[in-house]
């Protein structure tokens, strides 16, 4: 013992009886001091020798374990977390004893949320400890699975030979989801976007992994649900790309790139203008114009839609103000709301006071919504609120989701959108016919709206005339024009594009 602590002992010992328990501090090896727990026994013999039985205090070594353990590990799955998937995803790619390259998945839950909001967060986690139960059992032995956070899982595979050896892996990780989870006493089932990349050993960074297996997992979600994606150098290259792209569309709204194009929404007989929809055109100052089936997911990952769709609605009223001072008759402008819009606080006030000060009749703008929206309870209640205060409702891309017919039900609805991939057909195939007359069919019953979108060619107005749908857009009718384009159309002799 070393002679301090010698002293120390016998400090802690002064006035101790026998049987009497005393803590004091030792100095361990490495410097650090450790509490130890000491019992006095009768000495053995007169000469007053003291036998001790000593021990490291448990209690503070288990607190010590215990923040050790939440410092690294989730604390609802017991998984690793993010800190230490990234730290043992370094110490992989540098090891170098190790054997062939090291892969990463990245796996994503779809519809998480619907769940989570329909059956509370209670049945929410007891989800994600399910899932994390299966994902473990279906990795290999010396996998690391860890929560990123959310409903995100990463697996850290040291040691495949390729990509396909992640992919395999991927699959089996995806598979393992397919039965059905019981939450509440209710079968819930769930699938998984898996996005997956391989790294070389001290040539590849953790960072750059986990970039690519998120892009990798987004393009999988991009292509459809519980699908797997794997990115290979020139996928890797790609994600890159659509990285700076993302970085560039969070600085575009003030940097005054965007611009509003407007496309009317016409009567089919007549090509009278009834309406124009709103649609963003983003302009990139390299990559000239950027697509908006590109550009709008990355806007809604990032948050950015949020702000871009105000500046959408405050531009689309202003015009429509503009229209009606320069003697244009009254049509309507309809506006897209994004889902991540509309799970935003005070979704109804920020629309209405955005409507109101551009001095507009709420009654000229109708909001669409596409039915791939998840809609809570408090969102209905933001859109009756909406209604009463005169806007419009219209469900955009109808019949390309499961949930069409709840939306009607507890939605207030005044139009729906035929998707252009039915109205594509409506001319030759007698399926796309059929979905078609049955839409008209339940937008009678519910004394709605229907209107035609992506309407091109003069055999499908006809056979839409003929099945008696009466509104349309499409290119046949007219191309989005500039807001000023707009502004001559309406101000035009006929106020309508042509006809038959």
């Amino acid at each position: 013992m070393h002679p301090d602590d010698q002293d120390r002992l016998e400090t802690a010992l002064k006035g101790a009886a026998s049987g009497d328990k005393v803590e004091y501090r030792l100095r361990t090896g490495s410097g650090r001091w450790t509490w130890v727990e000491s019992a006095l026994r009768p000495a053995p013999s007169a000469g007053g020798t003291v036998v001790l039985s000593s021990r490291v205090i448990d209690d503070r070594k288990r607190l010590e374990d215990e923040l050790r353990l939440r410092a690294t590990h989730d604390a609802l799955t017991g998984l690793a977390n993010r800190t230490l998937v990234a730290q043992r995803l370094a110490e992989a790619l540098a090891d170098p004893a190790g054997e062939d390259d090291v892969g990463l998945l990245f796996c994503d839950l779809d519809r998480f949320k619907a769940v989570n909001d329909r059956l509370g967060h209670e049945a929410g986690d007891d989800l994600l400890k399910q899932v994390a139960a299966r994902l473990r059992h279906s990795l290999r032995p010396g996998d690391l699975l860890g929560r990123f956070g959310g409903d995100e899982f990463v697996v850290v595979l040291d040691g495949v030979r390729d990509l396909s050896d992640v992919a395999q892996i991927g699959r089996r990780v995806s598979r393992s989801l397919d039965d059905t989870f019981r939450l509440h006493d209710e079968p819930v089932r769930i699938s998984a976007s898996v996005g997956g990349v391989l790294g070389v050993r001290r040539r590849t960074t953790a960072s750059a992994m986990l970039r690519d297996a998120d892009a990798a997992m987004y393009a999988a979600k991009d292509r459809g649900l519980g699908l797997i994606e794997v990115f290979d150098d020139d996928a890797s290259s790609r994600s890159l790309d659509r990285l700076g792209l993302r970085s560039d569309l969070l600085g575009a709204l003030e940097r005054e790139q965007f611009a509003l194009n407007f496309q009317p929404i016409c009567d089919l007989r007549s090509g009278q203008v009834v309406a124009f929809e709103a649609l963003l055109r983003w302009t990139h100052p390299q990559r000239g114009p950027v697509p908006p089936d590109v550009f709008i997911p990355l806007a809604e990952e990032t948050g950015a839609i949020v702000p871009i769709g105000h500046w959408v609605l405050e531009q689309a009223c202003r015009e429509l103000a503009r229209w009606g001072l320069h003697g244009g008759p009254r049509v309507r402008v309809n506006v897209n709301l994004s889902p991540v819009q509309l799970q935003q606080p005070n979704l109804a006030r920020g629309l209405l006071d955005i409507v109101r000060q551009s001095g507009v009749d709420p009654g000229d703008v109708c909001l669409e919504v596409t039915e791939h929206s998840y809609l809570r309870e408090d969102v209905t209640e933001s859109a009756a609120v909406l209604r009463s205060a005169g806007l419009h409702f219209a469900l955009d891309d109808f019949g390309t989701s499961y949930s069409s017919l709840n939306y009607l039900k507890w939605f207030p609805i005044d139009h729906l959108k035929v998707d252009r991939s039915f109205v594509g057909g409506v001319a030759a195939s007698d399926t796309d016919r059929g979905i078609v007359r049955a839409v008209l069919a339940i937008a009678e019953s519910l004394r709605l709206g229907v209107i035609a979108e992506g309407v091109e060619t003069e055999e499908q107005r006809a056979a839409l005339l003929d099945l008696g749908c009466v509104w349309g857009q499409g290119n046949l009718l007219s191309t989005p024009l500039t807001p000023d384009a707009a502004l001559d159309l309406l101000t035009g002799a006929r106020h309508s594009v042509t006809a038959t």
